[in-house]
């Protein structure tokens, strides 16, 4: 069973993100509004990865260095 977060708003490494249907939509860095990325190492590139992520994957995908939020 996969863990449940409440929707609203959480603050993961300093980055209050938005979290509906516990998957993160958006974040907020400097008053602006971010999304999450997450790079492909096949293209080269960042995928936008917003609305496909739960907290935890996004947590430890900026833990790791492969997602980060533009």
């Amino acid at each position: 069973m996969m863990k449940r977060v409440k929707d609203g708003w959480h603050k993961v490494y300093g980055i209050d993100v938005w979290v509906e249907n516990n998957v993160v939509i958006r974040g907020i860095i400097d008053n602006k509004c971010v999304h999450p990325f997450r790079w492909n190492d096949k293209g080269g590139y960042w995928n936008n990865e917003s609305g496909y992520n739960t907290l935890d994957s996004v947590r430890s995908g900026l833990n790791r260095g492969t997602m980060c939020f533009k």
